[in-house]
């Protein structure tokens, strides 16, 4: 890629990842389209399932994600970042 090229990024691709250049963007959309999804997520009553670990946890919860044993998205509960690491 010279100066001036551009790279449109949907998601993560291949390319992406081997290109020797640096690539930035985002793929969640803007506020007004992430809005527009949470409301017609709640209008037909569509959720996600989720995991709750404590920061304590997250290299469990990494090493499950390596295995693939994860059916769920892991949320941190993010009090757990006050807790004193020697609670770990």
């Amino acid at each position: 890629m010279g100066p001036g090229s551009k790279v449109a990024v949907v998601g993560l691709s291949q390319m992406a990842l081997t290109l020797s250049k640096a690539v930035a963007g985002s793929v969640i959309g803007c506020i007004a389209e992430t809005q527009e999804m949470l409301d017609f997520c709640g209008q037909y009553d569509i959720a996600s399932d989720i995991g709750r670990i404590d920061i304590q946890s997250i290299v469990k919860a990494y090493a499950r994600m390596l295995k693939s044993s994860v059916e769920y998205r892991f949320v941190i509960v993010i009090i757990s970042l006050k807790r004193k690491a020697a609670a770990v």
